[in-house]
């Protein structure tokens, strides 16, 4: 390292911004990138650690001159990668969407977000694209001669992680969100950090919270997308990074909403996968049903957490009704677990008191949601409950 920090930095985010075009090119061989990928995750991953909060929070309001453009890349990459969640497209759209929003890809980008979160950035393209393929470069264009394109597209789909990426990235992203980052940087770029966030104060502070909460979902979705994408996954990793990642980003509730909703919608996807499906993720289908399973148990113990919390406090509130992030949050789950019903209908039963409860709050919405789930729930607790038409759902 250099002794002046704004040295130090320039560096770093010259050698990120060239990584991420690299791993974002096509110039690069896919063998190559995968071969790296464990050393740059651990490289960046270094960067996006180092630092404690009250210094990201000053290095965000001290590395951007407009606050609006910054929030515009942000809130980009937060409405893509939420807007991507339920399809099968990667995490990477919602760089690329962010990028595109806040002047490109160039050093305008990089000028106007904290290194943290170019980091980040960086990681979820360079996820995306240093898969391990079973085939190699002159199979890959043999067989598009061929006119085989669904065996090309079956071969990119069935890539795969190196061990030592599965070392480091989950171990990375749980540090990243919950770790605590006392920092390994020098002496002299933390006393200057401390300086610029005594001199911002709040509005730096709002600054990094919005900021902060953008790129968690953003990893958030790079984590679904690994475990999608992955067929030679070690089990004691993906179930590490289901557990400590996404179950423990779900249940934040609403002092972290926008990451808990993502995490919530990601655990939900993941229970809903069948092993048997030809669609469904390799990586879900190397393991009896393991990472299926732990989603579904972990989305239960979190939805009858939500559910009391509610239902508690909406009676001590009396007519009085909750904040609105509360209810959205119920609402949420139960509509979550009408869905989960088809492959986990043991487990949603088990939910069966709580759903109960939620029918005799005074929240309207909060009760129709509750009573779908009933609906769903009736032919198997031998209740007789009569079905309405707009829900869709059929006789019970």
């Amino acid at each position: 390292e250099s002794s002046t920090p704004r040295v130090n930095e320039a560096m770093c985010r010259r050698v990120v911004g060239t990584l991420r075009l690299l791993y974002g090119g096509s110039q690069l061989p896919r063998k190559v990138k995968a071969e790296k990928l464990e050393d740059v995750v651990r490289t960046l991953g270094f960067w996006m650690t180092r630092l404690s909060p009250s210094e990201m929070r000053a290095a965000t309001a001290s590395s951007s001159p407009s606050a609006a453009s910054v929030i515009s890349a942000a809130t980009a990459a937060t409405t893509t990668a939420t807007a991507k969640s339920s399809t099968n497209s990667s995490a990477a759209a919602g760089v690329t969407s962010a990028a595109q929003s806040s002047g490109g890809g160039g050093e305008g980008e990089l000028a106007s977000l904290p290194l943290w979160a170019v980091c980040v950035q960086a990681l979820v393209v360079a996820t995306e694209n240093g898969t391990c393929s079973d085939c190699d470069r002159s199979e890959s264009t043999n067989a598009k001669e061929h006119g085989s394109d669904d065996d090309e597209e079956r071969r990119l789909e069935n890539a795969g992680y190196s061990a030592g990426f599965w070392e480091a990235f989950p171990a990375i992203s749980q540090q990243f969100m919950f770790g605590d980052r006392a920092g390994a940087g020098n002496e002299k770029h933390r006393a200057r950090s401390g300086a610029a966030a005594g001199a911002r104060g709040a509005g730096s502070r709002r600054l990094y919270e919005q900021l902060r909460a953008s790129f968690d979902v953003l990893l958030i979705e790079c984590a679904l997308d690994v475990l999608r994408r992955s067929w030679n996954a070690p089990q004691r990793q993906v179930l590490f990074l289901t557990r400590e990642l996404l179950a423990r980003s779900a249940g934040l509730g609403t002092s972290r909403a926008l990451q808990a909703r993502a995490a919530q919608r990601c655990l939900f996807l993941l229970a809903a996968q069948s092993s048997s499906s030809p669609s469904s993720p390799s990586a879900l289908s190397s393991s009896p049903g393991d990472v299926v399973t732990e989603s579904a148990m972990a989305m239960v113990a979190i939805a009858q957490r939500v559910l009391c919390n509610f239902v508690t406090d909406s009676r001590r509130t009396g007519r009085c009704p909750l904040p609105s992030a509360r209810r959205a949050e119920v609402v949420f789950v139960l509509r979550g677990l009408v869905a989960m019903h088809a492959r986990h209908s043991k487990l949603v039963k088990s939910l069966f008191d709580e759903v109960c409860a939620c029918c005799s709050v005074s929240d309207e919405v909060v009760r129709e949601s509750a009573q779908k789930v009933l609906r769903i729930l009736g032919p198997n607790t031998r209740l007789k409950v009569r079905p309405r038409e707009s829900d869709g759902i059929g006789e019970a």
